[in-house]
């Protein structure tokens, strides 16, 4: 019984997520200890609250999204993106936020809160897949297609950059033009991704908080957060050493490295497990990735290609920020690193888009 169920699933991909689910877990133990060193009780709430959400309910929306056809994804392509576009709107409101947060990126729902932009990378990655082949086939001119990407995509994009969340918005920029390429558009046919950047790099450069990250990332004395997470984050890295100080004995963490359940979180891998650990890290991500665009390179359907390098795009841009981000190559971003990270939206949504991946196959 148990051979026939796997025969359904992708052994390459479901050996990677084994690997990166149990190694993420073990990490985030280690993560866990200084946070209720004092409060053991709490610290195992916290680790179950881990299990439950990043693990449990995450492997549930692989395993489900396995399962649902590719015909039956068309169909319900675009109610999920509706639905999850109107839940980031409602995280607008202030009664809609959770406790102390000031920002629009959580919506509470009094049962549980999530972040809807972090779904809105599967949910209009894969609606964008069914509809820009459709678009090009009922449009035949250009500067029409055109029209209709910069409405759909600067409308998304405004209230993804007001909540705000350059980096997410940069991640999903990224994954649906890399699936956009994948469609062999003409050169001209780029422009609206081409202004869109343009349009939002201005205004970014107006907002004085987003320019001083950058500048105290450059130029900061090590008093600014964004150039104190830097030398943390980079000193917790240096430590590590060849082979690493070993699970759970990192010592950065109980110095102070900020944010070490989400924003720190490879740092903490580094110290731990050495230039070793770190590297077999990265390779395991690489390895997801071309497991991932296998996928595009064995199927003729341009629907199934344009989610594919999405996906890969997704995993390899989001890694990308948060790794670079923590050796000091780039700003410090709240971008979670998939499957060790605190952010229970992100890897729910990573792990349904892997389902669909997994099943493309049989769909």
């Amino acid at each position: 019984m148990l051979a026939s169920f796997l025969k359904k699933y992708d052994k390459n991909l479901l050996v990677i997520i084994v690997i990166l689910t149990i190694w993420g877990f073990i990490n985030f133990y280690s993560i866990s200890t200084p946070l209720f060193s004092k409060n053991l009780t709490e610290q195992y709430k916290y680790l179950f609250l881990f299990l439950l959400k990043n693990v449990i309910l995450a492997i549930f929306g692989f395993i489900m999204f396995s399962s649902i056809s590719w015909k039956t994804l068309k169909r319900i392509s675009l109610p999920l993106f509706i639905i999850f576009f109107l839940f980031m709107l409602l995280a607008f409101l202030p009664g809609l936020r959770p406790t102390g947060q000031t920002t629009a990126r959580w919506l509470d729902l009094k049962i549980f809160s999530f972040q809807p932009t972090e779904f809105l990378k599967f949910t209009m990655l894969l609606w964008l897949a069914f509809f820009l082949p459709r678009l090009h086939k009922e449009f035949k001119l250009p500067y029409e297609r055109s029209i209709v990407l910069i409405l759909i995509l600067g409308t998304v994009s405004v209230f993804i950059y007001l909540q705000p969340t350059f980096s997410n918005l940069a991640i999903i920029w990224a994954s649906i033009g890399a699936g956009y390429l994948s469609l062999k558009p003409k050169a001209k046919e780029l422009l609206p991704f081409v202004v869109l950047i343009i349009i939002f790099v201005i205004i970014s450069s107006a907002y004085g908080y987003r320019v001083q990250r950058v500048v105290d990332f450059l130029y900061g004395n090590g008093e600014g957060k964004t150039s104190y997470q830097k030398t943390q984050s980079r000193l917790a890295i240096g430590s590590g050493g060849i082979m690493g100080r070993g699970i759970g004995n990192s010592k950065i963490k109980f110095i102070g490295l900020p944010l070490i359940n989400s924003d720190s979180v490879f740092s903490v891998v580094a110290e731990e497990t050495g230039f070793v650990g770190s590297a077999t890290l990265i390779g395991i991500f690489i390895f997801l990735i071309l497991t991932v665009i296998k996928n595009a390179l064995v199927t003729a359907n341009s629907e199934k290609k344009f989610f594919v390098y999405g996906v890969a795009t997704w995993i390899s841009v989001q890694a990308f920020i948060h790794i670079a981000s923590n050796m000091g190559i780039i700003p410090t971003t709240g971008v979670p690193l998939p499957f060790f990270s605190h952010g229970f939206s992100s890897q729910l949504a990573l792990m349904c888009a892997l389902g669909v991946i997994n099943n493309l196959a049989n769909s």
